[in-house]
C-alpha cells in the first residue's frame, strides 16, 4: 500500500518503483474481464488480473462497484479534480488536502475495512538493495510536508477523497481495476508510534481515517458479509479507553490489544511496552477499530463523477480545461484526452465518445496574442542571448532573419540557428501563411497524444501535445503511430513541406556565406554547406499550457538540419547547454537543467532552422507556448541507410517521396510564390481548387444553419419580444430585417433555402461590391465547383482573386454562425 506522501518526499520511492515497472513495460496479451457491474476491463500486465502473484489472491468479491475507476494513473489525474498527483500519494492545493492514494509499500499494522483506514504518513523511504523494496531508514518529524498537510486536515476537520490501488495488499476484497475511488474520508486520529525495520526501531506518524458517509454501505464490503463483519457500527456504540501518562501528563487512547502506551513522541515513556511484548507483533484493539465519529466539517459533495466538458460561445475548445480527461458516463472509467477532436473512452469494449472539434481560431485573435507576447517591453524577438553566441541580422526578400552561431566551449562554433520572420504582406497575401493556418485548422489531420514514458503500464504518461507524422517514420523519444507517407498527406502538409524546404536551404546558404565572410571558426566541418531535402514532417498541436520539455534532435537516423514553422499562438524557444558542457553560465555546469544561452520569441509564420549535428550533442531546446492554439510543423531528413530494419529503411524511402504534382513545384520565399520547377513560372498549389470548393461547401453549410436559426429567432420573437435583447448586435439587425421583410410580404434577402449557395452568399455579403465583379466571381466559383482542376488553367491574377474572395467570404459568413 502506498502510504500517504508528499510530492517532495516521494521522489526516492518513485525512482525505485521505476525498476519494477521496467519488467512490465512491454505489453502482454491482456485477458479481457468483466467487473461485477458488467463493465469491460482490460487489466495491465502488472494489474489486478494480469499478474498471478497479485494481492487480489483469494479475496472475496465486493458487494458493489466503485463510483469511478481507472486503469491508468494518468487518467485519474486528468479526469478528477480531487487527485492530480502523478507521482506522490497525496494531492493538496494551497496546503489543503484534496485526495490520497493507497497502493503499494504499506508498513506493519496497515488496516482497511468498510469504514476505517489506518495507514502511515509516507516519505523517507529508500530502495533496499537486498530485498528490492522501499524501506524506512530514519525517524519522521513534524517537518515532514505530508505530516503538515494531514495535521491541517485533522485540526480543520477537512474531508478528502481516498483512492485505493489494486496493489494494496490489505484491501479486503478483489479489485477489478488498477485505481478505485472509495469516497470521502476524514481524519479521526493522528499519532506517533514505532515500527521495526531490519531490526531497527523507526518512529513514524500514523493516521486513522473514517468514512464521512457512515449511513451508506460501502461498495467494497465483502459480498454476503453480516453488518457486524462489515463494520456497520453506530456512533457512540464503541469508545476507546483514554489514559493519562504518569510521566508527561498527556492523554493517549489504548489503541493496542497488548495494552496501553504513551503516544507522545517527546515523552521519555513513549511507546513503552512490557519486555515480553514485541513491537512488531502489536495489533490494534477492536474498540479502537469500531469507534465511529460524526463528521463535523464542511458538507461534501458525494457525487464524484464530474460533468462532461461543454463549450460556450467564447471558447474555441483549445483552452487548458479541454485537455483534461473525462469520466465515461457509460462505464464510469476515467479516460484521458488522447485525440485532437475529442474524447474516446479508453475502456476496451466501451464505445462512448464525445466529439468536440475546435472552433476556427480567427486571425484577429492570433494577431492579438502575438502582439501581446511581444509587447512594448520586447520590441525585439530575442528575450536573452549570452555573449558567447554570435548573432547576425539580414534580409532575404521580404523576410527578416537572425542567424545565431553556438559555441563549443573551445573557441569554435559547431552549429547555427536561423530565425526567418515573414512580413505582414506574406502573412496576409492570398494563399499566404494566414491561409495556410486556416487550411490546417480545417484539415483532417489525425493528431494524437502518445506515451512519453512507462508505455502500456498503469503509470503510463502522455506527452503534453498532440502529434502526427508524415513521410519517413520518426521516433522522437515517443513512437508516433499516426504516420502516413507523403503520397497520402493532405495538401496543407505538403505546402508546408515546400515552405520549410525553402527555409532550410536558405538558412544553410546564409550560414555558409556568413562563416566565410565573418571568418567564423568552425571545426571539422561541423556546419556543413550541403543541404539534404527533407523526407519527414512532424506536426505538433498545442492546447493552452501545452509545452515540449527540454530535449535534443540528436537521433542517429537524423541528418544535420532540422527546421520548423510556427503557426498560431506565439511561443518562446530556449536553448540550454547540456550538463558538463563548458559554455554559457558555467556556475550551473554540473546541473541537468541549465540556464538558457539563447531565448527567442517564435511568432505566427516564423521559420526556425537548426543546422549542424553537434548542436544537438551539446545543447537541448524547449518550447513554451504563450497562447491557446499553436501548430509546430517540423521537417527532418531521415537517413534510410542508418535504419537497421531493412523493411523500415525501404518504407522510409517510399514514404518520403512526394506525389508527382507536388514534386514539380517549389516555393520561392524571396518572392513568396510557388513556381513550376521546369519553367520557373508562377503557379498555385495543386490543392488550391479543392480547398476553395471545400471552403465553399463548409461556408454554405454554416449559412444554412444560420438561416434556420434566424427562422427560429423570428418564431420565438413573435411569442417573446424580449428574446431579441439577448442577441449580439449583428444578429439583432439580421433578425429585424428578416421580420420586417416577412411583415410586408417582401421576399427576404435572407431566405432559408439556397439552391445556389455561392450565389446567395454573394448577395448577402458583397452587396456593396460592383455587380460585374460579383457576376464574374460567381461564374468562376460555379466552374470550379464542377471542375476543380480548372483553377490551374486560370491566369495568376484570377487565381488570387478567387482565392481572396473565398477567404473573405468565409470570414464574413462566420460572423453569422448559430448561437
Amino acid at each position: 500500500m502506498d502510504s500517504i506522501t508528499s510530492p517532495v518526499t516521494n521522489r526516492k520511492r518513485l525512482a525505485g518503483g521505476a525498476v519494477a515497472l521496467k519488467a512490465s513495460k512491454v505489453a502482454k496479451k491482456q485477458r479481457v474481464t468483466k467487473s461485477p457491474s458488467g463493465a469491460v476491463a482490460t487489466p495491465n500486465a502488472d494489474g489486478p488480473e494480469g499478474n498471478s502473484d497479485h494481492p487480489n489472491g483469494d479475496k472475496p468479491e465486493p458487494q458493489g462497484v466503485p463510483p469511478v475507476w481507472a486503469d491508468k494513473r494518468g487518467a485519474v489525474c486528468d479526469a478528477l479534480s480531487c487527485f492530480r498527483a502523478h507521482q506522490s500519494s497525496l494531492y493538496s492545493k494551497d496546503g489543503m488536502i484534496l485526495g490520497a492514494l493507497l497502493n503499494r509499500e504499506g508498513g506493519a499494522r496497515e488496516y482497511i475495512d468498510s469504514k476505517v483506514i489506518i495507514t502511515d504518513i509516507g516519505g523517507g523511504r529508500v530502495l533496499d538493495k537486498e530485498t528490492g523494496l522501499m524501506i524506512r531508514t530514519e525517524d519522521q518529524d513534524e517537518s515532514n510536508r505530508a505530516y503538515k498537510i494531514l495535521e491541517r486536515a485533522y485540526k480543520g476537520h477537512l474531508a478528502f477523497v481516498v483512492i485505493v490501488g489494486a496493489d494494496n495488499k490489505v484491501f479486503p476484497v478483489k479489485l477489478y481495476h488498477q485505481y478505485n475511488i472509495l469516497g470521502h474520508f476524514h481524519i479521526t486520529d493522528l499519532w506517533s508510534e514505532v515500527t521495526i525495520v531490519k531490526d531497527i526501531q523507526i518512529t513514524i506518524y500514523r493516521v486513522r481515517l473514517e468514512k464521512v458517509d457512515l449511513a451508506t454501505p460501502s461498495w467494497w464490503t465483502p459480498k454476503g458479509a453480516s453488518a457486524h463483519d462489515a463494520g456497520e457500527f453506530d456512533i457512540g456504540q464503541y469508545a476507546c479507553v483514554v489514559k493519562k501518562c504518569p510521566r508527561c501528563g498527556s492523554n493517549s487512547k489504548e489503541k493496542f490489544k497488548q495494552g496501553w502506551a504513551c503516544l507522545q513522541k517527546k515523552c521519555t515513556h513513549f511507546f513503552k511496552f512490557p519486555p515480553n511484548i514485541s513491537i512488531d507483533k502489536l495489533e490494534y484493539n477492536d474498540t479502537f477499530l469500531r469507534e465511529r465519529s460524526p463528521f463535523d466539517g464542511e458538507p461534501v459533495n458525494h457525487n464524484l463523477v464530474p460533468a462532461l466538458p461543454s463549450r460556450d460561445m467564447n471558447s474555441s475548445g483549445s483552452e487548458k480545461e479541454f485537455k483534461r480527461g473525462i469520466v465515461c458516463p457509460k462505464c464510469l472509467g476515467c479516460s484521458r484526452r488522447i485525440k485532437w477532436d475529442g474524447w474516446y473512452c479508453e475502456t476496451p469494449g466501451c464505445d462512448f465518445k464525445l466529439i468536440m472539434p475546435l472552433r476556427l481560431i480567427t486571425l484577429e485573435a492570433i494577431v492579438e496574442e502575438n502582439e501581446r507576447a511581444q509587447g512594448p517591453k520586447h520590441p525585439d524577438v530575442v528575450r536573452y542571448i549570452h555573449n558567447s553566441v554570435l548573432c547576425f541580422k539580414e534580409k532575404i526578400g521580404e523576410c527578416t532573419t537572425e542567424s545565431y552561431f553556438f559555441p563549443d566551449g573551445n573557441g569554435g562554433f559547431i552549429g547555427s540557428v536561423t530565425s526567418i520572420h515573414a512580413s505582414k504582406e506574406m502573412l496576409s497575401r492570398p494563399g499566404g501563411i494566414n491561409d495556410l493556418y486556416e487550411k490546417i485548422q480545417r484539415g483532417d489531420i489525425p493528431l494524437e497524444r502518445r506515451a512519453a514514458k512507462n508505455a502500456f503500464s498503469s503509470y503510463e504518461e502522455l506527452i503534453s501535445h498532440f502529434a502526427c507524422n508524415y513521410g519517413a517514420p520518426y521516433k522522437f523519444g515517443v513512437v508516433v503511430k499516426t504516420t502516413s507517407g507523403f503520397q497520402d498527406a493532405p495538401g496543407p502538409i505538403l505546402e508546408t513541406l515546400k515552405r520549410i524546404t525553402w527555409g532550410g536551404e536558405a538558412a544553410v546558404e546564409k550560414s555558409t556565406k556568413l562563416i566565410e565572410k565573418e571568418n567564423i571558426n568552425v571545426p571539422d566541418n561541423a556546419i556543413p554547406a550541403d543541404f539534404e531535402p527533407y523526407n519527414e514532417l512532424l506536426i505538433l498541436g498545442y492546447f493552452e499550457n501545452s509545452k515540449i520539455s527540454a530535449h535534443d534532435d540528436g537521433e542517429k537516423e537524423l541528418g544535420p538540419n532540422v527546421a520548423s514553422l510556427s503557426l498560431g499562438s506565439p511561443s518562446v524557444m530556449h536553448f540550454m547547454p547540456k550538463k558538463g558542457v563548458n559554455v554559457g553560465n558555467t556556475k550551473d555546469i554540473d546541473q541537468k537543467h541549465r540556464k538558457p544561452i539563447l531565448s527567442i520569441l517564435l511568432k505566427h509564420g516564423d521559420l526556425l532552422v537548426m543546422h549542424g549535428e553537434r548542436i544537438q550533442k551539446l545543447y537541448v531546446h524547449s518550447v513554451i507556448p504563450q497562447g491557446k492554439h499553436r501548430f509546430a510543423l517540423t521537417c527532418r531528413f531521415i537517413r534510410p541507410e542508418t535504419i537497421p530494419d531493412q523493411e523500415q529503411a525501404a518504407l522510409a524511402v517510399t514514404n518520403g517521396k512526394l506525389p508527382a504534382e507536388w514534386d514539380n513545384i517549389r516555393y520561392d520565399g524571396e518572392t513568396d510564390r510557388f513556381r513550376d520547377k521546369r519553367t520557373g513560372e508562377i503557379t498555385s498549389c495543386p490543392d488550391a481548387g479543392e480547398y476553395i470548393v471545400k471552403l465553399m461547401i463548409d461556408e454554405c453549410a454554416r449559412t444554412e444553419a444560420f438561416f434556420a436559426h434566424i427562422h427560429q429567432i423570428h418564431n420565438e420573437n413573435v411569442a417573446d419580444p424580449d428574446i431579441i435583447a439577448r442577441l449580439p448586435p449583428a444578429k439583432v439587425k439580421v433578425a429585424r430585417d428578416f421580420t420586417v421583410a416577412l411583415h410586408f410580404g417582401v421576399q427576404p434577402r435572407y431566405e432559408p433555402k439556397i439552391p445556389e449557395g455561392t450565389r446567395k452568399i454573394a448577395e448577402v455579403d458583397t452587396v456593396q461590391q460592383s455587380e460585374p465583379w460579383i457576376s464574374r466571381v460567381e461564374q468562376l466559383h460555379d466552374a470550379i465547383k464542377i471542375e476543380p482542376t480548372l483553377l490551374t488553367g486560370l491566369s495568376e491574377d484570377r487565381k488570387e482573386a478567387i482565392m481572396r474572395y473565398s477567404l473573405d467570404l468565409a470570414k464574413k459568413v462566420m460572423r453569422f454562425s448559430p448561437l
